[in-house]
């Protein structure tokens, strides 16, 4: 004996048979900017004749993210080393350094890592001992 089924019943058993349709849920995802790295660097500075060294120091005693200043001999006048936020920073702070009427930078190199343990006994010799070192010469 063959058995039939109502069509109507058989779309009433299939509904049953498909779990309940859900809302998806509410999901957001905040996707922030990643923090700003820090960034380290040190510019190699030439001074024009008509710029005095003592200027140029001011100068930089006005922007924030420098961290130390050399004046030193050899093929730049200057050796700055800057401590940034960020690289936009570090593009502010050269636009700063090249502000500088007389200034030209002859390079830039980013720190990679400080050398631990260097200068834990050392003490910065001072202008005076400079001075009078270059009176006896």
């Amino acid at each position: 004996m063959h058995a039939s089924f109502d069509p109507a019943f058989v779309a009433v058993l299939r509904l049953a048979a498909v779990p309940a349709a859900r809302p998806a849920p509410d999901v957001r995802v905040s996707v922030a900017a990643p923090a700003p790295t820090p960034v380290q660097a040190i510019v190699r500075v030439k001074l024009a004749p008509c710029l005095r060294s003592q200027a140029f120091e001011q100068w930089l005693r006005e922007i924030p993210c420098v961290l130390r200043a050399a004046h030193v001999t050899g093929e730049v006048d200057y050796e700055v080393q800057l401590d940034c936020r960020s690289l936009a920073d570090l593009g502010d702070a050269l636009s700063r350094i090249r502000g500088c009427k007389g200034v030209s930078v002859a390079s830039t190199a980013l720190v990679l890592h400080e050398v631990a343990g260097l200068s834990r006994n050392r003490q910065a010799i001072s202008d005076e001992v400079t001075m009078q070192r270059l009176g006896t010469m």
